[in-house]
């Protein structure tokens, strides 16, 4: 028989819906467990891209030394990589064009320092059309991190017509934009300025409107503009954040690519397998599928672009060797004098008697002398074999429209807003350009009056800025100076590399004023007796070829 059940509590109904089941037990208060895994979550995410971040920064400083000559655009197109050899002691960084990687052999300064043979290596930041508003940009984004480093700027000569908007696109960094537009320590009419700058290549800015905003907020400055960048500026930190958490991950792919290169066995492998599973997707996709699951798998990390992974379907036998982290340091006493005699002596051989130092091949077409490529070098022999020159202007007019695009050119606020950046970050730098290939333009309307002004508004801006810099300008009419692409030759570099070494010692005061005119370090290269052409050792080289050379030129 069925107890008879207990009687209601007072005041409550003996039933109803209302009434709570016994067995319920007391009620609990609302717990927000979904609100605690979530903080937890995206603390953990922080927390594990922090890890991440340091951990391709690690990688990044373990092989500085092994990437400091390499030719990759990879190395100035992101950050985690500078910041790794402005953290290491004994390297210097050069930021310039393609002058760091063409020609000169091992005289060439990245060559050269490779095993730091008088204390520091050289770790070369550039690549072709490179401008100076991509490195003050570049300059601005590394901020505190260029602190009393020592840093190196190479820039050409031709300061003309400005920058043209697809070399521009062609060195532009997502990455390094939202850096300096959201997270650059600059003052801000000095953002303000280069933000200006970036708005004038409106096509670099599309898809971008966060960017694009924060950019315009900047230059225009004032009351509103500077509220509508605060406003911006939690989400463009985030924005700048996650690009480089993109470039640590792209940093710690290539690095693995070029340390670990997959064989071609390995890639031919890894296509049939992708075809055998997906027959319906074409080739070139399965095959970068399965490369990308190899490197997924290898590294573990997520998916990602990797643009070096298009390479990898045609490396081969003549592909570099594996990237090796250990650069040994093999210390020595140079003798510069001795350097430069040699390194003359190869310039000397490659001309082959050519009276301007143009190579063979290169003396066909011309084409690639600016500004006076193509018909100038027949009309320059024509002149140079009647014994005349136009050195002073007396031959030609001096080329007006030439010298004002050069006087109006944009390219000189960029030199100078990289200057002040540099200034602005406390950086320790030292800056020059290239001089021209004035033995062949003194036979051209390119007379020296003309080029001299490109000479004196370098070094103008650079003593403003409080600079050091120099246009090896006494070496303008060298014919063994440059190379016939407009780069420094063997006996050039000799000359940069010398400056280079005096900069890392911190004895530039000993050539200081010869730097201010324009000239190099001519009074620390000793005459040799033993040198066959005294002119070729010292200073300004009048190197002739004799008359019966002149016949082989066409």
């Amino acid at each position: 028989m069925r107890s008879p059940e207990p009687a209601p509590a007072s005041g409550a109904p003996a039933g109803g819906p209302s009434a709570a089941p016994a067995a319920d037990g007391p009620a609990h208060p609302h717990r927000p467990v979904g609100l605690f895994a979530a903080v937890l979550a995206v603390l953990i995410a922080i927390g594990g891209a922090y890890h991440f971040s340091g951990t391709a920064g690690q990688l990044a400083s373990r092989y500085v030394r092994a990437l400091a000559q390499r030719n990759l655009p990879f190395k100035a197109q992101t950050l985690t990589l500078q910041r790794a050899a402005l953290r290491t002691t004994d390297v210097l960084p050069v930021y310039g064009t393609s002058e760091l990687y063409c020609c000169a052999g091992s005289f060439n300064a990245g060559t050269f320092f490779n095993n730091a043979p008088t204390g520091f290596a050289v770790f070369n930041v550039g690549y072709p059309v490179t401008e100076d508003l991509f490195w003050a940009e570049t300059f601005g984004a590394l901020g505190h991190a260029l602190r009393g480093k020592r840093v190196v700027v190479s820039d050409s000569p031709w300061f003309t017509s400005g920058i043209a908007p697809t070399a521009y696109a062609h060195t532009f960094s997502p990455e390094i934009a939202l850096v300096f537009t959201f997270d650059s320590p600059l003052p801000e009419p000095l953002r303000a300025a280069v933000a200006r700058r970036m708005l004038d290549f409106p096509a670099t800015l599309r898809g971008m409107p966060l960017l694009s905003a924060g950019l315009s907020d900047l230059a225009h400055g004032g009351l509103r503009g500077r509220s509508a960048y605060l406003l911006l500026d939690p989400l463009g930190r985030l924005d700048a954040w996650l690009a480089q958490l993109r470039d640590a991950q792209q940093t710690i792919l290539t690095i693995d690519h070029l340390a670990h290169p997959l064989p071609a066995k390995a890639v031919l492998r890894a296509v049939r397998q992708a075809e055998s599973a997906a027959p319906a997707q074409p080739w070139w996709r399965r095959a970068l599928t399965a490369i990308w699951r190899h490197l997924r798998a290898l590294l573990g990390l997520p998916a990602a672009p990797a643009p070096s992974l298009f390479t990898l379907l045609n490396r081969g036998s003549s592909s570099p060797p594996p990237l090796n982290p250990i650069v040994p340091n093999r210390p020595r006493s140079i003798n510069w004098n001795a350097e430069l005699r040699t390194a003359t002596a190869q310039v000397a051989r490659a001309t082959a008697g050519n009276p301007f130092g143009v190579l063979p091949h290169q003396w066909q077409t011309c084409s690639d002398i600016a500004p006076v490529g193509g018909p100038w070098c027949r009309r320059a022999l024509q002149l140079y074999r009647a014994g005349r020159t136009n050195h002073d202007a007396q031959v030609y007019p001096i080329p007006q429209g030439w010298v004002q695009g050069v006087k109006r050119c944009p390219c000189w606020t960029d030199l100078n807003l990289e200057f002040q950046v540099l200034d602005s970050v406390q950086a320790d730098a030292m800056a020059w350009v290239q001089p021209f290939q004035g033995a062949l333009a003194d036979h051209t309307p390119y007379s020296a009056p003309a080029r001299r002004v490109v000479y004196d508004r370098y070094l103008a801006i650079a003593k403003a800025d409080g600079m050091p810099a120099t246009t090896f300008q006494t070496h303008d009419t060298d014919p063994l100076f440059m190379d016939s692409f407009g780069h420094l030759s063997q006996r050039g570099w000799v000359y940069a590399d010398r400056l280079l070494n005096l900069f890392w010692q911190g004895r530039l005061g000993e050539v200081r004023a010869e730097m201010a005119r324009g000239g190099s370090v001519d009074l620390l290269f000793p005459r040799s007796l033993n040198c066959p052409h005294p002119a070729w050792c010292v200073g300004v080289s009048n190197v002739r070829p004799l008359p019966g050379e002149l016949a082989n030129l066409p």
